[in-house]
């Protein structure tokens, strides 16, 4: 009977602390991921956090983008031309782009489009119309074939910015 009491008393004390931990984790939830492969048509990144990829032909045109630390910068390379205004746009076949870290706004437009991003942020992505226009994945989940109109989704928690759309 001693032992009952005692289970229940030590029950009883850890639900608050394990309720306030349970708490805290939802409103500080994670990072999370976006994959896009292969996609022909527009990708729009609005994030913080890492993102990296590749276009086989197109333009990267970055409109925003404030670095965690001021001696951190953006790569890009294989770029055949910039061209400079409120951001920057490189264009060329085989571009490569690396965002260490930061806050960042990107348009991807062209064909063969790649990109990995981790942190949180939001995803637009426009199809070209061609028989296969690729695929994205948010946060791990199935794979979804790239359409004509337009799709925005989250990825990670407790994103303030975006395109709205739904999170998986």
């Amino acid at each position: 009977m001693r032992r009952i009491c005692l289970i229940l008393l030590v029950t009883a004390l850890a639900a608050p602390a394990a309720a306030i931990a349970g708490d805290r984790m939802l409103s500080t939830a994670g990072d999370g991921s976006l994959v896009a492969t292969a996609v022909n048509g527009t990708v729009i990144v609005q994030g913080r956090g890492l993102i990296f990829g590749h276009v086989d032909q197109g333009v990267v045109i970055v409109i925003d983008y404030r670095p965690d630390e001021p001696s951190t910068s953006l790569t890009v390379t294989g770029a055949k031309g910039k061209l400079v205004h409120a951001g920057a746009a490189y264009s060329g076949g085989d571009v490569r782009f690396l965002f260490p870290s930061g806050r960042y706004t990107i348009q991807l437009t062209g064909l063969g489009i790649s990109a990995s991003a981790v942190g949180k942020g939001s995803v637009s992505v426009t199809g070209a119309g061609t028989a296969d226009d690729g695929s994205y994945t948010v946060n791990g989940g199935k794979p979804q074939a790239v359409a004509k109109s337009s799709a925005g989704q989250t990825f990670g928690g407790g994103f303030g910015g975006g395109f709205g759309g739904k999170s998986s």
